[in-house]
């Protein structure tokens, strides 16, 4: 969205165009980091939306059980007692851990801690 020429070609279809080039890039920001916390959460993407880990589809994921999504701030603690069960049934605590401590940290970048 940098490209001068690209918005120079924008803005002869769009007079408008610098008016809502902030709020554009913003939304690209945002989808940006969406894409990247919830590939760190081992989320897949394809061309039916995003499946959770244990292969819950978006759209039932948030409709039918109400669960947050990985660049939800309340996530970490979600995954960390949701998948528990399953992990240490499997003997995969250190993978999960580390699966968690990744999203907290990208959650982190997304959501700075507020200063006072």
């Amino acid at each position: 969205m940098n490209d001068p020429i690209f918005n120079l070609l924008q803005l002869e279809k769009r007079p408008n165009w610098y008016d809502h080039l902030d709020k554009v890039e913003a939304m690209i920001a945002h989808e940006e980091n969406v894409y990247r916390i919830r590939m760190t959460a081992q989320w897949t993407l394809d061309e039916g939306g995003w499946i959770s880990p244990d292969g819950i589809s978006e759209s039932d994921w948030e409709h039918e059980y109400g669960y947050p999504f990985p660049e939800d701030q309340d996530y970490a603690e979600f995954a960390s007692t949701y998948f528990h069960c399953a992990a240490a049934d499997a003997g995969e605590l250190e993978t999960l851990a580390a699966c968690v401590a990744a999203v907290d940290a990208a959650q982190k970048q997304l959501f700075p801690p507020q200063q006072d």
